[in-house]
């Protein structure tokens, strides 16, 4: 079944589940339009990457996650965000779990949204329970990427 196949049906069974009381529309159209938009728009990254974490207490115990971000876009799902733009972040396997940071401008929501990402993997790398491992089995450091490290150290001005 299509992606918008589905998206339909579960639109006609959340229409069908809220309540027909007068004085109410204005909630039901604001919790419809919410539900709409989480439905009909499934997470499209554009950047991803996919760790492993290896428990430090087992030594076969892994799992896969994936972090990635969406495209910036204005104006942001969640109107009470005082922001002009919001970018879509994945911190897990599950893109319905896919959380939305907000900006002034898209650029903004895109950098607080890598902002986002870096913190949560500084976090687990620092918690001593996982080891952080790319898919091919080296050591990642959310700290070291050789790349970044050697773009700051070139542009720094003393």
């Amino acid at each position: 079944m299509s992606f918008e196949k589905q998206a339909r049906l579960r639109v006609r069974a959340i229409r069908r589940a809220l309540p027909r009381q007068t004085g109410c529309g204005g909630v039901q159209a604001t919790l419809l339009r919410f539900v709409l938009r989480k439905v009909m728009t499934p997470f499209k990254p554009i950047a991803s990457r996919t760790l492993i974490f290896k428990s430090r207490a087992a030594e076969k115990v892994t799992e896969r996650i994936t972090v990635a971000v969406s495209a910036p876009y204005s104006p942001p799902t969640n109107k009470a965000a005082k922001a002009n733009a919001g970018c879509m972040v994945l911190t897990g396997g599950d893109p319905e779990h896919a959380s939305e940071v907000w900006g002034f401008d898209e650029i903004e929501a895109l950098q607080v949204a890598l902002a986002h990402i870096q913190v949560f993997l500084r976090e687990v790398a620092n918690s001593g329970k996982v080891e952080l491992r790319t898919e091919d089995g080296k050591p990642f450091d959310p700290e070291a990427s050789p790349f970044l490290t050697k773009y700051l150290k070139a542009t720094k001005r003393t």
